[in-house]
């Protein structure tokens, strides 16, 4: 597998199902996204064949469609360092086909060739107030396995905020409705941040000065065997976390090494900050 050949079945731009509200046209960023750089964030989905089931799912656009309505800024441009513009005017969806099995691609797969499943590269050359705040591709494979990349803008979705869309956009083409005890990813609160941490005048032009250079990033692949994974979750289990869960266990075993080699490489008096969380 030296190469694939992603054959690009079609592209259109999705808008929501329902016009956006004039009272609702514009919507604030708040201040944490007032600083986010300019740039993409890659996710790619892997989803094995359904039994009888087409691939892809004739009601992936419809749900995405009704989705982006409850997510209504995703669906606009952003306007300036202040405000999204919510025009409706869409996002990138992309149906692409792919002459390989998904179980041969992912027995062994290879980081070099993932970008091929998403909508588009994380670098942004065009100006800011054009770019889509979300792109999807939905690749099929000869065995009816989908996966599903989307690359979402971080100067207004974080890994939680993405989470909550894709479980909506789930909930949606599984045709769960308000009766489900999840309101909250099904309505969710698109104003809380900018409650919290309103947007701030001093970051007016600061997106201007921080769009990332081009660069030559370092990708690796750890695979973690069920009786390590085991050994970590028994070590990460204290008062406070009594059951922790897997992703929890090799993320805290993970970024506990990152910080090591953060005090070997940096001085100590200038050893930055740093959280990780969770979406």
């Amino acid at each position: 597998m030296s190469n694939l050949e992603i054959k690009i079945v079609f592209r259109e731009t999705i808008r929501p199902s329902s016009p956006t509200p004039h009272h609702l046209k514009s919507f604030r960023i708040c201040s944490l996204d007032q600083a986010s750089p300019v740039r993409y964030t890659p996710m790619i989905l892997f989803y094995p064949a359904a039994p009888g089931g087409r691939h892809p799912p004739p009601q992936l656009k419809l749900s995405l469609s009704e989705t982006l309505t409850k997510f209504y800024p995703l669906a606009g441009r952003i306007k300036d360092n202040f405000t999204i513009d919510c025009n409706d005017e869409g996002i990138p969806y992309i149906e692409a086909k792919v002459q390989l099995s998904m179980l041969d691609f992912l027995r062994d797969p290879r980081i070099d060739l993932l970008g091929y499943f998403l909508p588009r590269e994380d670098t942004c050359p065009e100006p800011i107030t054009e770019l889509a705040q979300l792109c999807v591709q939905v690749t099929s494979f000869d065995c009816g396995g989908i996966a599903i990349g989307v690359c979402f803008f971080h100067k207004i979705m974080d890994g939680a905020s993405i989470g909550t869309f894709l479980k909506s956009w789930a909930a949606a083409g599984s045709g769960l409705r308000a009766d489900i005890e999840h309101e909250d990813v099904l309505f969710p609160d698109l104003t809380a941040a900018s409650s919290l941490y309103p947007s701030k005048d001093e970051l007016a032009s600061y997106v201007s000065s921080i769009r990332p250079e081009l660069v030559n990033d370092l990708l690796k692949r750890f695979v973690f065997e069920a009786s390590a994974v085991s050994t970590l979750k028994a070590r990460a289990t204290s008062e406070l976390v009594p059951n922790p869960t897997r992703v929890e266990a090799i993320s805290a075993f993970i970024w506990k090494h990152v910080a090591r080699a953060f005090e070997k490489a940096i001085p100590v008096d200038e050893t930055p900050a740093s959280l990780f969380t969770h979406g």
